[in-house]
């Protein structure tokens, strides 16, 4: 009941709320986002990555539908996919809970194996909750982590939090953009823990010529420094 009251308040004020940091009334809501990298001590890693959106309209709809890359080094596993309503009544078909794959770049043989999963959510009533989780697995390398919870014009983030787990002894570097506060520091258990996190981000208009987004909105780039690819490891030190 608590969260069917939040959602009304939410969609109630956002016009408000515009109005008041000039600001466009959003299209969609990232409600809450996590993602989660744990870096392994062999060089695998794994990504979780659970998000749930208030979609206002169709405008917002296709800045919330799943979509994951991969290819041979990269495994994705667990999608699970969930619309509802305000009340909570489960929308979604059995088609839209299909995942439909492609090749992620067209006309050059190079880059077959680079695929991306993604939805067609279909929806004709507005708003409507979509929410979804998957886990990514990466084999042999650490990824190059680059974290912007708000990815598009005319949406606005309620919250959001990157977490990023690693070895004590190895090292993370990261580059933070427009964020508020330093991100929290733990170890415990021969794992260091870096978790950033956000809130209460506003929409932006998209613009002709404007800045680039690292200077528009809060964003995360982060790299390990040690690496292992197709059996070589080196450090970037």
């Amino acid at each position: 009941m608590m969260s069917r009251l939040f959602l009304f308040l939410l969609i109630c004020s956002q016009t408000v709320l515009a109005a008041q940091n000039n600001s466009p009334d959003p299209d969609v809501v990232l409600l809450n986002e996590q993602i989660k990298y744990e870096l392994k001590e062999n060089y695998n890693a794994v990504k979780t990555v659970r998000r749930r959106f208030l979609v206002l309209n169709k405008n917002g709809l296709s800045r919330a539908q799943f979509e994951a890359s991969y290819d041979p080094f990269k495994k994705i596993t667990g999608i699970k996919i969930k619309v509802t309503d305000l009340l909570g009544n489960e929308l979604t078909t059995k088609e839209q809970k299909t995942i439909y794959d492609k090749s992620d770049v067209h006309g050059f043989s190079v880059y077959e194996d680079d695929r991306v999963k993604y939805t067609k959510i279909s929806i004709n009533v507005y708003p409507v909750v979509i929410q979804y989780n998957y886990t990514k697995d990466f084999k042999e390398f650490y990824p190059y982590i680059h974290w912007a919870a708000q990815s598009s014009p005319n949406l606005k983030v309620n919250k959001a939090e990157l977490v990023i787990t690693y070895p004590e002894n190895r090292n993370v570097r990261f580059k933070m953009f427009n964020m508020k506060k330093q991100p929290e520091i733990t170890l415990e258990k021969g794992l260091n823990t870096l978790k950033f996190n956000v809130d209460s981000i506003p929409a932006y208009r998209s613009e002709p010529y404007r800045p680039p987004f690292w200077e528009q909105t809060p964003v995360v780039f982060a790299m390990p420094v040690e690496f292992k690819y197709h059996g070589y490891a080196g450090s970037f030190e």
